[in-house]
Order: structure tokens, then C-alpha cells, then sequence
């Protein structure tokens, strides 16, 4: 009964059948010898297609020894669980179990499979509304017998539930641009609290795949904006310090101020027919500023 099962129906057909011919004639012992085979061999049967496994029934109950076990601190549920798992699992391919009604199997798909989290909406701590892009778990039944206790469908959403709320729990303590840099984070914490859950649910839960996480497009255009202004700022600041180090340099070969001034000019109007040749553009306030800076050094 244990396993695939078929020494022990060979060693039954024999010791019955040897029981049989000693004490009734050998034609009843014939016919009654393939009538136990029929229905204790052939019927005893039991398939279990490849990527399944077969948790075995006895007169329709679950063969199983049930273990009570304390919840991690942390887990969204508090108390104690408790999880079944069965005295021999069914393989796949041909097993032996003691024929209907005796016994029976019960088929559960262990192949890893997908659950997909749609597409979501969260606000950070400083009000900012992320969008979370669909997302992937990848998971599959470790404990069958725990998993009969549960319907599939439960187990998914289940699943999406705990990806969905832990996200809004963190995202929800921290500052959007956190929450931005935050996806392997985020993808351990949703692994941790998983895998004290799954034992509840008789699963493994391999992987999840976190969608991108980004902002509402008119934030996100605000932000571009913000980082073009701070690159123009970088870029005029350093025209800047090149303009004073010129000027200096000038001065210190012994030109007077006023020729240093004129030499300056004339290589920013070389670098302005060069500048507008390649279509770039200084923007007003730089030149300006140039200004500023060689008027500052005519007066010394």
C-alpha cells in the first residue's frame, strides 16, 4: 500500500493463492484467485499524471497526521495553525492503494504556476500617488495534503492580497523618491512575510516579481523639469569658473586689465559663432553673468 505498491500485491496474490489451493478444490481456487486480482490488483490501480502528486484517502478521509504549530511573531495572523501532511504521497505514473472503497487518491497539481497582481495605486507618507505595474508571483504546492484543506482560487488571492497590502504599508512610511529606489526591498519583505504564511496554505512561494513602480505623469514631468534646471545650473556654474580662471590667467601673463577684457570678448564671441553654428544655445542669465565677472576684473 506504501509507495507504488506492487510487491505488496504480488506477495498478497501469492500467500492467498496458496491458502486457496490447500483448502478448496483447485477450479474454485482459480476463480476466486482471479476475482481477487480483479478487484484487489487491477482495482487498487491509480494513475498519477506527470507534474501531479496523489494524497491517498482511507474510506474518504485524508491519511494525514496533523501537526499544531505556534505563528512566527510578525505574522498577519496571530495564535497557532495547524497543518496536515500526509503518512505517503502518491508519485507520479502507476500506483497500488487498496481498491475503492477501501481506499481512494486525491490528484493535486504541484507544477509551479503564475498568479498575476493587476496593475495598483498607492500614496507614499508625503502624498504622493505611485503606480504599481502588474506584478508576478510564481509559486507552487509543496504540502497537497494542507492544500485540499484550501481551494486554489483562495491561495491566488491570498497571494495578491499580501503583495498588495505590504506594499501600501511600506510605501505609506516613506517619501516617494524612497519608495522609488525601494523595489528589492520591498521584494524581500513581501518573501519573508510569504513564507510564513505558505506553510498555512501547503505551498512554496518561489518568486516574486515586482512591477515597476513610478510616478503620475505630471510628477514625473515635474521632476524632469527640476533635473534639467539643476544640469543647467551645474553647466552655468562651471562657464563661470572658466571665464574667472581666463581672466586671471590673462592678467597674470601681464596683460592690463582692459586688454585681458578685450581678449575675453573676443574668445566668447568666437565660442558664441561656434556655439550657434552647432545650434546650441547660452542662456541669458549666463551671459549676463559673463558680464558681471569681466566687469568685476576692469575694475581692479
Amino acid at each position: 500500500m506504501i509507495g507504488r505498491g506492487f510487491p505488496v500485491v504480488f506477495v498478497l496474490h501469492l500467500l492467498i493463492g496458496v491458502l486457496l489451493f490447500l483448502f478448496l478444490p483447485w477450479y474454485i481456487a482459480i476463480w476466486l484467485m482471479l476475482a481477487f486480482f480483479g478487484y484487489f490488483g487491477v482495482g487498487g490501480l491509480v494513475k498519477i499524471e506527470i507534474g501531479w502528486k496523489g494524497v491517498p484517502l482511507f474510506l474518504g478521509g485524508r491519511l494525514v497526521i496533523q501537526e499544531v504549530r505556534e505563528r512566527i511573531t510578525g505574522d498577519p495572523i496571530s495564535g497557532v495553525s495547524v497543518v496536515s501532511k500526509a503518512i505517503f504521497e502518491l508519485k507520479e505514473g502507476w500506483n497500488w492503494i487498496l481498491p475503492r472503497p477501501i481506499m481512494g487518491a486525491e490528484a493535486i497539481d504541484v507544477r509551479e504556476r503564475p498568479t498575476q497582481v493587476q496593475e495598483f495605486t498607492i500614496i507614499s507618507m508625503n502624498g504622493v500617488r505611485l503606480t504599481i505595474k502588474p506584478s508576478t508571483i510564481r509559486w507552487r504546492v509543496e504540502n497537497p495534503a494542507q492544500t485540499l484543506s484550501i481551494e486554489e482560487r483562495v491561495i491566488g488571492e491570498s497571494l495578491v492580497e499580501l503583495v498588495q497590502n505590504t506594499l501600501r504599508d511600506e510605501v505609506s512610511h516613506r517619501e516617494d523618491d524612497e519608495a522609488l529606489r525601494a523595489t528589492d526591498e520591498f521584494r524581500h519583505i513581501i518573501q519573508e512575510r510569504a513564507d510564513r504564511r505558505a506553510v498555512d496554505w501547503g505551498v512554496d512561494v518561489i518568486e516574486f516579481l515586482i512591477g515597476e513602480i513610478s510616478l503620475p505623469r505630471e510628477v514625473q514631468e515635474d521632476y524632469e523639469k527640476v533635473r534639467r534646471e539643476e544640469r543647467q545650473r551645474a553647466a552655468e556654474k562651471v562657464e563661470l569658473d572658466h571665464v574667472r580662471e581666463r581672466l586671471g590667467e590673462l592678467i597674470v601673463m601681464g596683460y592690463s586689465r582692459e586688454r585681458a577684457q578685450e581678449i575675453i570678448q573676443t574668445e566668447r564671441g568666437k565660442v558664441k559663432k561656434e556655439i550657434k553654428e552647432n545650434q546650441i544655445s547660452i542662456s541669458p542669465e549666463t551671459g549676463q553673468a559673463f558680464e558681471r565677472i569681466a566687469s568685476l576684473f576692469t575694475r581692479r
